[in-house]
């Protein structure tokens, strides 16, 4: 009998130590769980970056449940990829939803998830719906500052950050960079026939001309009322009269119609500068205007350049 409690006693001291070692490593899991979503929750703050925030949130889902690896995928396929997320017997599939709409789709595998982990990983998922959600009102904010909301196109905003950014690139590299001021001829007349339904519609019409002229490099946006900008990096002043010339004659003959039917006469007057001929920023700008003014005070509908305008 007393070999018997002898055993018995043993047996408990073992179950007590698998206890405290299984009650040990719950401890260890639930800090490690906490440590990677404090940390979760300041990499969401401290970006609006999409893509970074994608691959946090994969990374820590696979920290906080004990993933081999994990998955984002989207609706075109695999956006983020994290540890080895083709191994494992076990997969663990999260949806992830913003502004109400389903957005992409956490995919975790490893050996095998408990009911903490899963708790866990869901909590993750939502929090970053919420981080995803706020990342998209961002990038929505910033685009609104930096768009013309009539036309599409870059506002005044962006053209000028655009600008400084293009010449000083051109300065410190060499190369040319040319700026072409465009003014939609006799608007006024427009809006005044026609009325502000109509001249809106041929400002819409005269931006897409000019999106629709220009290549991927360059910068097409509306400078002020009835006054459009082009910024064509490595393009002289004889390169920016083609550019301008082509929206010339594309905008004379686009059919603009009024409400009424009646047909609109749209035409557009160019000056156009470049650098190095123009020494600085400023001057550039100067040098367009001047163009542009000449081009007006010549009839119209025509393009003409700084130095013509200077021998004008």
């Amino acid at each position: 009998q007393a070999e018997e409690l002898a055993r018995v006693a043993e047996a408990c001291i073992r179950l007590a130590g698998q206890l405290e070692e299984r009650l040990a490593e719950l401890e260890s899991e639930r800090r490690r769980a906490r440590e990677a979503t404090i940390r979760f929750g300041k990499a969401l703050a401290a970006t609006h970056d999409v893509d970074l925030l994608l691959r946090v949130i994969v990374e820590t889902a696979v920290e906080a449940t004990s993933a081999i690896g994990g998955l984002v995928l989207g609706r075109n396929g695999e956006l983020v990829r994290f540890g080895r997320p083709d191994d494992g017997g076990a997969r663990l599939e999260l949806p992830v939803v913003v502004e109400g709409e389903p957005f992409a789709r956490i995919v975790l595998n490893g050996e095998g998830f408990s009911d903490d982990e899963f708790e866990i990983a869901g909590s993750l998922v939502s929090q970053a719906s919420i981080a995803l959600e706020n990342a998209r009102l961002h990038e929505l904010v910033e685009r609104q500052a930096l768009v013309d909301p009539l036309t599409g196109l870059a506002n005044r905003r962006a053209l000028e950050d655009a600008l400084r950014s293009e010449f000083a690139r051109a300065e410190r590299f060499g190369g040319d960079l040319c700026l072409v001021l465009a003014d939609l001829d006799a608007f006024k007349s427009v809006n005044d026939r026609f009325g502000h339904i109509t001249g809106d519609h041929a400002l819409r019409e005269f931006a897409t001309t000019l999106q629709l002229a220009v290549r991927d490099i360059d910068v097409a946006g509306r400078w002020g009322g009835e006054e459009f900008a082009l910024i064509l990096p490595g393009t002289d002043a004889r390169g920016g009269v083609v550019f301008a010339e082509r929206a010339r004659a594309a905008i004379a003959g686009r059919e603009i119609r009024a409400l009424d039917g009646r047909r609109v006469g749209v035409t557009a007057s160019f000056g156009v500068a470049s650098f190095p001929d123009a020494g600085d920023v400023e001057s550039l700008v100067a040098h367009a205007d001047n163009a542009l003014y000449w081009a007006k005070q010549s009839g119209r509908d025509r393009v003409e350049t700084a130095e013509s305008a200077l021998a004008g």
